[in-house]
C-alpha cells in the first residue's frame, strides 16, 4: 500500500470523518474522508483506500487549528511510482477552494504513520469553547468562578 500523511481541517457541522451509512444508506452528503479520497484517489487510481486518523470528532463539531492528523491508505494503486510530492502539494492547493475539508503537509508515509496517529490522539491537548445562556437572576460572578474551568471571558446580560 502507499500511505499518505497530512492534516485535515473540518469546517462544516454537517458532514462526518468517515462515511457514515445506515442500511447502506448515507447519512450525511460527504464526510471527510470522501472530501480527501475524491481528491487524492485519481493521482493514484488505487483499487481501494482506507481513512484513518489521530482521534475523531463528532459531526456536529468543526476541527480547526492545526488541524487533525491523517493516513490515506491507497490499496493496490496504479500508479504508484508517477505521483510526486509535487503532486502532493497540487491537491492540498486544489482543496483550498473546498468549503468543507482542507489538507496541509501532505507527505509520502510507510507503515510506522500508524504509531505517530496514535501518539497525536494521546498526546494533543485540546481547546473547547461554548456559549451558556442562563437566567441573571440565578447567576452571580462568583459562582462562575467556583466552577473548575479555565473562564476566559464571561459576559452578562439583563
Amino acid at each position: 500500500p502507499i500511505y499518505v500523511l497530512g492534516y485535515y481541517q473540518k469546517f462544516s457541522r454537517f458532514i462526518s470523518q468517515s462515511i457514515w451509512k445506515t442500511n447502506d444508506e448515507k447519512i450525511f452528503a460527504s464526510s471527510v474522508e470522501e472530501e480527501i479520497s475524491n481528491n487524492l484517489n485519481p493521482l493514484f487510481q488505487p483499487n481501494k483506500h482506507k481513512f484513518h486518523s489521530g482521534g475523531r470528532e463528532d459531526v456536529d463539531v468543526r476541527m480547526l487549528g492545526g488541524g487533525r492528523p491523517f493516513v490515506l491508505q491507497l490499496i493496490d494503486a496504479r500508479k504508484s511510482k508517477s505521483v510526486t510530492l509535487q503532486d502532493l502539494q497540487k491537491v492540498e492547493e486544489a482543496m483550498k477552494e473546498n468549503k468543507l475539508v482542507n489538507i496541509r503537509n501532505l507527505k509520502f508515509a510507510d507503515e510506522t504513520c500508524f504509531e505517530y496517529l496514535k501518539r497525536a490522539e494521546t498526546d494533543k491537548s485540546k481547546a473547547y469553547c461554548c456559549i451558556v445562556s442562563v437566567s441573571y437572576t440565578h447567576l452571580t460572578l462568583p459562582t462562575i468562578y467556583s466552577v473548575q474551568i479555565s473562564v476566559v471571558a464571561v459576559s452578562l446580560k439583563k
